[in-house]
């Protein structure tokens, strides 16, 4: 997370400096050095608080895409609803022998998709101690 920090307002400073009145050259070569000083201090306090602005606004659109990726991965982590035996929305006789049979092959296949699953994870814990050693 990005920390702002304060940033001092942009002011003139050495008002007095730069609008004395000229003697010789010397003094015309140092005020015009002051002039430039001072300008590159005002383009980087304005360069300054850009990119702050720009990193305080990352890090809000960072901060919303994590929540919803780690919301995204709650999700996932949730069962899915499966087995709809009723699919066409009419009604049916629960007692009948063509749903009660639906009713049994639903729950076989659902039965071998877990053994499969379990003999796929079993497989992979072979496969890892295999490698390990």
């Amino acid at each position: 997370m990005y920390l702002t920090q304060t940033i001092s307002p942009a002011k003139q400073q050495y008002l007095e400096l730069l609008d004395a009145e000229l003697l010789t050259e010397h003094e015309k070569a140092l005020q015009d050095a002051l002039h430039a000083s001072q300008e590159t201090i005002s383009n980087q306090k304005t360069q300054l608080q850009g990119m702050q602005a720009t990193a305080v606004i990352q890090n809000s659109y960072i901060g919303q895409t994590h929540a919803c990726l780690e919301e995204h991965k709650e999700r996932k982590k949730q069962p899915k609803k499966r087995g709809w035996l009723n699919r066409d929305g009419k009604p049916k006789l629960v007692t009948s022998d063509a749903f009660t049979e639906c009713v049994r092959a639903h729950t076989k296949e659902t039965n071998n998709e877990e053994e499969a699953k379990a003999a796929r994870g079993n497989a992979a814990k072979k496969y890892k101690a295999a490698m390990e050693e």
